[in-house]
C-alpha cells in the first residue's frame, strides 16, 4: 500500500525552536544582523552615511518590558512582510533584501519573548505595515497564524515607537514583548552586555581603518 501522509510541522515545533541553545544576546544580535544587512543595501544604493541601528527597550515599573531593534534601512515591502512569519519561508535565498527572514527572526524572537512584532515602511511613517506573532495564541489554537495590519489599523503605540526609534522615513522596527526569564530585566545588565557584544561582533564593519572590506558608515 502506498499513501501520502501529512508531514507538515505542528505548532509543537515552537518548543524545539526554543531549545536551540540561543543565549539572549545572541538572539538579539541575530535580529541586529538583519538591520545591518538592510543598511548595507541602503548604502550601496544611495551612499547615504546616516545609517543607524537602535537597540532599546520599553519599561514598566523600572523593569524592562520589551526589547526593540530598529533601523532606518530600506524597509520591508508589504508582500514580504505578509510572508516573513511563515515557518521556513525566506526571500533571502539568492538575494540580500531586508526583511527576508527564514527561521532566523522567528527562532531569535521566540528565544527572547512570546510576542514578536515587526513594523516597517519602504517610504515614510504614513505608510506603515505591521505583522505580529503571538506564541501563546499559536500554542492554544494549534495554528500558525499571524496578525497583519496596515494603514490606520496599526496601533498608535506602535506608530509612536516607530517615529521615536526610526523616524519619519523608511525602516524596520522589531519589538519583542512578554520577555522570557532568560532576558535580564535591568537596563544596566542589558546595556553592558549588548555594548560589549556589538563592539566584538561588528568590529570590522564599524572600524573605518579595517582593510577587510566589510566597513561601511553606520552607527549602532
Amino acid at each position: 500500500m502506498i499513501k501520502t501522509i501529512n508531514v507538515q510541522p505542528t505548532t509543537e515545533i515552537i518548543h524545539s525552536m526554543r531549545r536551540a541553545g540561543y543565549a539572549w544576546h545572541e538572539a538579539t544580535l541575530d535580529i541586529v544582523d538583519n538591520s545591518v544587512d538592510a543598511l548595507r543595501v541602503r548604502y550601496n544604493q544611495t551612499k547615504k552615511t546616516d545609517g543607524l541601528v537602535k537597540i532599546c527597550y520599553t519599561m514598566s515599573d523600572k523593569t524592562v518590558e520589551s526589547l526593540i531593534v530598529a533601523d532606518n534601512g530600506t524597509g520591508i515591502d508589504r508582500p514580504t512582510l505578509e510572508s516573513i512569519m511563515k515557518i521556513g519561508w525566506s526571500a533571502k535565498r539568492g538575494g540580500d533584501h531586508l526583511g527576508t527572514f527564514g527561521m532566523g527572526l522567528k527562532t531569535a524572537g521566540i528565544s527572547l519573548g512570546d510576542i514578536i512584532t515587526v513594523v516597517s515602511s519602504t517610504s515614510d511613517s504614513s505608510k506603515l505595515n505591521m505583522v505580529e506573532w503571538d506564541v501563546d495564541t499559536i500554542l492554544q489554537t494549534r495554528e500558525f497564524n499571524a496578525e497583519f495590519r496596515s494603514g490606520s489599523s496599526v496601533p498608535l503605540k506602535m506608530r509612536q515607537l516607530y517615529l521615536t526609534h526610526v523616524g519619519d522615513t523608511s525602516g524596520t522596527m522589531v519589538v519583542i514583548g512578554k520577555l522570557l526569564e532568560i532576558v535580564p530585566k535591568s537596563t544596566g545588565a542589558i546595556t553592558k552586555t549588548l555594548v560589549n557584544k556589538c563592539k566584538l561582533n561588528y568590529r570590522h564593519i564599524l572600524d573605518t581603518k579595517d582593510i577587510s572590506g566589510y566597513h561601511f558608515p553606520f552607527n549602532i
